[in-house]
């Protein structure tokens, strides 16, 4: 004769509550795991966008300094990203903001160059969101008086890229709508010990937010 336990005889079909209970562990690990998953795609989908308009802006600044390269120095701001066409020659004399005659030729001969670069369709015209030309001095004197000379240069820079001397070149109207002036003072020696390669002007630009840059475009 076949003993019968309580378990059995509670549980018409035969199933234990150990059976119960395994099972329903085995649901809970089950949807646990489900909910997890899902989470991680979700995380995934968040990540992703943000990992191709890194992908994107990299693949942009580096084509871009590499043609820039051609004609300066060309260096990337560590706190900004901007990328930073720095003009060389001796722009300025000591204390003026005036361009040397030599610097208006080596304008005249970069500045098109450089916008057909920055502004041409096939280029990087739709990622450029400005162009801030900034001014720099050397170290002699205050802050504050360097400062406003600063301004000065870039100005007086500015102003000569546009003006009738200059002469037409393709993209200047552009060029207009995307120019802004800055002085910086000393800020940003490039030669603490060389005043006159101090005293420059360099062209900063700044990219549009990568949310509004249709990747397929690339």
């Amino acid at each position: 004769m076949i003993r019968r336990n309580k378990e059995t005889e509670d549980n018409p079909y035969g199933l234990s509550i150990a059976d119960l209970m395994t099972g329903l562990l085995s649901i809970i690990v089950l949807v646990l795991f489900g909910v997890m998953l899902r989470l991680a795609q979700s995380h995934q989908e968040k990540v992703s966008p943000i990992e191709e308009r890194g992908r994107i802006r990299k693949e942009i600044v580096d084509k871009l300094i590499s043609e820039l390269s051609k004609y300066g120095d060309v260096k990337i701001d560590a706190k900004t990203g901007d990328v930073i066409f720095i003009v060389g020659k001796i722009l300025f004399d000591f204390n003026e903001s005036s361009l040397k005659p030599n610097a208006k030729a080596h304008l005249k001969e970069i500045v098109p160059k450089y916008a057909d670069i920055l502004l041409s369709n096939s280029n990087y015209g739709e990622y450029i969101s400005q162009i801030i030309v900034e001014g720099h001095t050397d170290k002699i004197g205050t802050y504050e008086y360097n400062l406003r000379l600063s301004l000065d240069r870039a100005t007086s820079a500015t102003m000569y890229i546009f003006s009738d001397e200059m002469g037409p070149f393709n993209y200047k109207d552009e060029l207009r709508s995307l120019l802004t002036v800055n002085g910086r003072s000393f800020e940003e020696l490039l030669d603490p010990e060389k005043n006159e390669i101090n005293r420059r002007v360099e062209f900063k630009l700044r990219f549009k937010d990568m949310d509004t840059i249709d990747s397929k475009n690339l």
